[in-house]
């Protein structure tokens, strides 16, 4: 039976939100990756234009506060991936330092 990882991420929170939410941040991020000079609202606006919605469709307003709650969860599901690369690079650098010295012992 396969061990259990000791490190799990709850990404759950994220798949949970409806998948045009998820559209809409990858299309919102991707867009201000680009053009940096783009606004959150002028991004999100593009998107409903790009999706064929109208106001009456997507209230911009509404779009907005999804987009931030969306782009939270996202980055706090990110930054829990950054701590967990980093704890296991800690823990190479940590056991390559306790090779040399162990190998100076040896000597």
């Amino acid at each position: 039976m396969p061990k259990e990882k000791p490190f799990l991420i709850k990404i759950d929170a994220f798949y949970k939100k409806p998948i045009e939410d998820i559209f809409m941040l990858g299309y919102v991020l991707g867009l201000k990756r680009g053009l940096p000079a783009v606004s959150d609202k002028q991004a999100i606006m593009l998107w409903l234009e790009e999706m064929g919605l109208t106001e009456d469709d997507y209230s911009i307003s509404v779009a907005q506060q999804i987009y931030i709650d969306v782009k939270k969860t996202y980055l706090k599901i990110n930054t829990m991936e950054t701590t967990l690369h980093e704890r296991r690079l800690n823990m190479i650098n940590a056991l390559e330092e306790a090779k040399l010295i162990l190998s100076e012992n040896q000597k």
